[in-house]
């Protein structure tokens, strides 16, 4: 999970590069949502949609994504069809399975779970553990050799990580309880055929003063209403979000609830949890956690070296090894 943090830290710098062919396209007036819409059905034809995700002001595709999980990414300025791939699929959506354990299917947040809340066990108790004995690691001692040289490699880099990894672990624990996740609310939609995706977001927009990154989530029965949930250009972070809700038959905006109206606990917790990702401070933000996240392969190597040659030295079986 800590290699697969530290993959991630970047991955806001770092995916429209590496995914450059699918992610990424030129700054234009995007053409009318209905045509894009039709595109990406015509592309996976037979199955229905999930979501869309687009970027009003620009520089990114619009993702269409199927409730099979494939995501089909088209571009806004032509309508021509870029790829298509899992919703987890390239190299950060296989990191993401791996650092969130969705190869276990129905046990992955209990995984994940158990082994974020095992990290803040050994964290508190590596801290206890050192604690009477402050003044030692505080700087790693290039003097030292042998045992020693690990021992002080081990405490020094196990205090300053520490202060990162409780951080990312309690923040991983509160994603996976879904604390800071926007309350949904039950509201009353029209009958009738839904209207086209081009209808939902001119009346949306008309709310938004801004909007850089929208996510629409289509409803899956009649009687739910179209969630959107759209980050600001002036937004302190990406969970930082406007969300309403809106009529599927009509487009009428039902409820509309602007982030800076949230309550402070759900700010806080929203501000909390976009640590985890590295999405506050920028790119300074995301190297501070890649930093946390490198110091569990550190940590691991010199604890485990340390525990073996203390054992070898105590078991005279093990020394002819």
């Amino acid at each position: 999970m800590a290699l697969t943090g530290a993959g991630l830290a970047f991955r806001t710098q770092l995916e429209p590069v590496i995914d450059q062919h699918l992610l990424t396209a030129p700054v234009c007036t995007m053409l009318p949502l209905d045509g894009l819409v039709e595109t990406a059905k015509a592309a996976h034809p037979r199955v229905p949609l999930d979501s869309l995700r687009l970027y009003p002001q620009g520089g990114r595709s619009l993702m269409a994504l199927f409730v099979d999980g494939l995501a089909v990414y088209v571009d806004p300025c032509s309508g021509t069809v870029l790829g298509s791939r899992g919703n987890l699929g390239g190299l950060f959506g296989t990191l993401e399975t791996l650092h969130r354990m969705l190869f276990w299917n129905a046990h992955d947040v209990v995984l994940t779970a158990v082994a974020g809340g095992f990290l803040v066990v050994l964290l508190i108790g590596g801290l206890v553990t050192w604690w009477p004995r402050r003044r030692m690691g505080m700087k790693i001692d290039l003097r030292l050799k042998g045992q020693a040289s690990l021992a002080n490699i081990h405490r020094t880099v196990g205090f300053y990580g520490s202060m990162i990894l409780l951080v990312t672990a309690s923040t991983g624990l509160m994603m996976v309880t879904d604390v800071g996740k926007s309350p949904s609310h039950r509201v009353a939609v029209s009958k009738g055929d839904p209207v086209g995706p081009q209808a939902l977001w001119a009346s949306a927009a008309a709310k938004l003063s801004d909007p850089l990154d929208v996510l629409i989530r289509l409803p899956h029965r009649k009687t739910d209403p179209v969630r959107m949930l759209v980050v600001e250009a002036d937004a302190p972070h990406t969970r930082a979000r406007d969300e309403l809700m809106l009529d599927p038959a009509t487009g009428e905006v039902l409820s509309f609830v602007p982030y800076a109206e949230t309550s402070r606990g759900n700010k806080f917790a929203n501000w909390i949890l976009s640590l985890h990702t590295g999405q506050v401070g920028g790119v300074f933000g995301a190297a501070i956690m890649f930093l946390g996240a490198a110091c569990v392969p550190v940590l691991a190597y010199c604890g485990i070296l340390l525990y073996w040659r203390r054992r070898k030295g105590r078991d005279p079986s093990l020394r002819s090894g």
